[in-house]
């Protein structure tokens, strides 16, 4: 159905799905070295793509559902939370690429720590995308926000 808005959600999410799985490519082909340069490319995807996407399903989703369907508060705090440790992930690991960017001295340890928690930001993006396709939007389907 083409008008119908739980198809353009949908695929706005699948769009937002597929860019974590991209970055998580780009991952790989950056050298660890490189850390900064990865570190900013993930700020801009948070910045253009995911802070807004977060702050829509907080602000428009999750308080209809919350009324609508009383079981799916435990959803939505799992996905706020979640939500939260990402944005805090990112601000760690970009203060640490800062530091290993001008440190001469800074270990592989260091690094190769900065590596795992830009790996654990883009499979955390992976699993909450999966979560929100198949908990969230099968419940809001049915909700007076497509309505």
């Amino acid at each position: 159905m083409e008008g119908d808005p739980l198809i353009t959600v949908s695929r706005a999410h699948k769009a937002i799905y597929e860019m974590p799985n991209m970055y998580e490519k780009v991952f790989f082909m950056v050298s660890v070295f490189n850390i900064a340069e990865y570190v900013r490319i993930l700020k801009i995807l948070f910045t253009q793509t995911l802070n807004p996407h977060f702050d829509f399903e907080e602000r428009k989703i999750f308080p209809i559902l919350t009324t609508e369907v009383p079981d799916s508060r435990t959803l939505i705090l799992t996905l706020i939370q979640q939500h939260t440790q990402f944005k805090s992930k990112l601000n760690e690991v970009d203060d640490m690429s800062l530091a290993l960017q001008y440190d001469p001295q800074a270990t592989q340890q260091e690094k190769d720590q900065a590596a795992a928690i830009c790996k654990e930001i883009t499979s955390g993006l992976n699993e909450h995308a999966q979560l929100e396709d198949e908990k969230l939007y099968p419940l809001l389907k049915n909700t007076s926000f497509f309505k």
